[in-house]
């Protein structure tokens, strides 16, 4: 178990390294993805552009008014999932 003066030392240490912690999980898909895209310094039009998922039904998707269509699917999990993006650079791709 960690103790509450682990746990102190870890809020400094994220405090100090003026680094946003960000977890994802639990939010929807929509969220996630304008998450990461914000993070990944990426517009809208860039990241249609990176996957092939037109803008507008990112857009439908990040603001919840559109499920994700089954011919997106893999493209934007792959996204999520698998790809590593820094000052709207692709970097590399994370397999697991």
């Amino acid at each position: 178990m960690i103790s509450l003066e682990e746990i102190d030392e870890f809020v400094r240490e994220a405090e100090n390294s003026k680094s946003v912690l960000v977890f994802c999980d639990g939010l929807p898909i929509g969220r996630q993805i304008r998450i990461k895209r914000a993070h990944d310094s990426l517009s809208l039009i860039a990241l249609s552009d990176a996957i092939g998922v037109p803008k507008t039904t990112l857009s439908e998707i990040e603001c919840g008014r559109r499920v994700i269509p089954r011919k997106h699917q893999a493209a934007i999990e792959d996204y999520l999932y698998h790809q590593y993006w820094a000052e709207g650079e692709f970097l590399e791709r994370w397999e697991q």
